[in-house]
């Protein structure tokens, strides 16, 4: 009898763990609550621009560890800290170094001057992509 009760109550506490865990998890239906529109992008930029525009996206997606298929629920319009907030609602919980991750691969990949960067909690995806375009490389 005691056995039975031991496992009911272990079952019991792992169960309520659980739930307290998955409550806490990063959401993104921020993002997921939308249809793709990839079209959305080729609105906004030339068709000479929208692989340089796909390969930010990609860098922001990874840095928000978005799954791939969010990649064109994204729009230019998108605050960074709005995706942020609806992936970690409560305050105290841990993030993956989201703005960090980003704020490195924009640094490295883009060469974007850091002095930029510290703003980027309010940038939109398209400020982002905007700065990306203005301190590529490969600009003729």
């Amino acid at each position: 009898m005691l056995n039975s009760i031991g496992v009911v109550s272990f079952v019991v506490v792992l169960t309520a763990v659980w739930q307290l865990v998955k409550s806490y998890r990063p959401t993104y239906q921020y993002v997921r609550g939308r249809a793709a529109d990839a079209a959305c992008w080729e609105r906004h930029y030339s068709a000479e621009l929208l692989p340089f525009v796909q390969k930010v996206r990609e860098t922001i997606q990874a840095a928000f560890l978005l799954r791939k298929d969010d990649i064109d629920r994204l729009r230019p319009d998108d605050r960074l800290s709005a995706i942020y907030r609806a992936a970690y609602p409560r305050p105290w919980l841990a993030d993956t170094l989201e703005f960090e991750t980003l704020q490195a691969a924009l640094r490295k990949e883009y060469h974007v001057p850091e002095s930029l960067l510290s703003t980027l909690w309010a940038m939109t995806v398209g400020d982002v992509i905007q700065l990306c375009i203005a301190h590529r490389e490969d600009v003729a």
